[in-house]
Parts: structure tokens; sequence; C-alpha cells
């Protein structure tokens, strides 16, 4: 089990790797995801040396802004995940699409734009092939939804 813990400054939520955390220029929070998946790797050489063999595809857990950022990360590494449960999500979790009616879906809302933040396109095909268990308790009284650290003024309609 990998736990990574990246710094959460005031201005960047990263533990929902929303955009702010995506764009991140800052050298500890620069594209936590890309971090992520460096200590995956690091770790996987360590447990190699020591003889012990990992699935080529990780699952990832997550509760809350944790769920957010499996979720999210998930669309934007589908190639590395297997599985993913990601709970407390409220209505926040990604839509793997460009545009809905006609509305282009940016990221974190959707796709549209991941290319332009990334340099990579959306893989659809990898998405498709990771199982995804997405919760949320019906007793569980917080919405974050009319929260400023869930969406900005620009994703907001």
């Amino acid at each position: 089990m990998l736990v990574p813990v990246f710094p959460c400054p005031l201005a960047v939520y990263t533990q929902s790797l929303n955009r702010p955390a995506l764009l991140a220029k800052d050298d500890h929070l620069s594209r936590i995801d890309l971090q992520l998946l460096g200590m995956i790797q690091h770790a996987r050489e360590l447990l190699r040396s020591l003889g012990i063999l990992t699935k080529p595809k990780i699952f990832m857990d997550g509760f809350s802004a944790s769920g957010c950022f499996v979720n999210r990360f998930t669309a934007l590494h589908p190639e590395a995940v297997r599985a993913l449960a990601a709970g407390g999500i409220n209505g926040l979790p990604i839509f793997p699409l460009e545009a809905y009616r006609g509305n282009k879906l940016p990221y974190p809302i959707g796709v549209a734009d991941l290319k332009e933040l990334t340099g990579t396109p959306f893989d659809a095909e990898s998405y498709k092939r990771v199982s995804q268990y997405l919760y949320m308790g019906s007793l569980d009284p917080k919405d974050t939804l009319p929260f400023s650290d869930a969406w900005d003024d620009n994703e907001r309609c």
C-alpha cells in the first residue's frame, strides 16, 4: 500500500486533484499526478529488489476529496489503473466526455481540455477498462458543491 502525502497550501486543494492542483507550477506541487506515478514506480523497483513482484496496474481508493483525487487521477492516467473505489464525492465525479448537449466540459468536470492541460489527450479506451465503484452514503449530510474548493467561478453553471 502506498499512501502519498502532498502539501496542501490554502490556494491549491491538492487532495482533490482539482484544476489549480493540476496547473500548479511550484516545485513541490507541480503535476502531483506525475509525482504519484513516480512514487509508484519507485515502490515497484524497491519491491522488485526484494524479490516481490507487483501487478502492472494499481487499485486506488479514496473518500471525500481523496475520492475526487482517485476519480480524476484515473481520467488522467487510465492506463495505470485497474480499479478504483471513490466515496463521498457528491456531485463531483468527472464525466469522461468532452461535451454534453453542446456544452464543453473542461477538467475537472469533463475531459475536453486534457490535451491542453497535460499534453496528453483523454484515453477513452483505457478508461472504459477501469472498474470503478463510486458511492455516496445516504446519511452523509455534507454537500461540497457550494464550496469554492469544489468549483471555481468558470466551472459553475
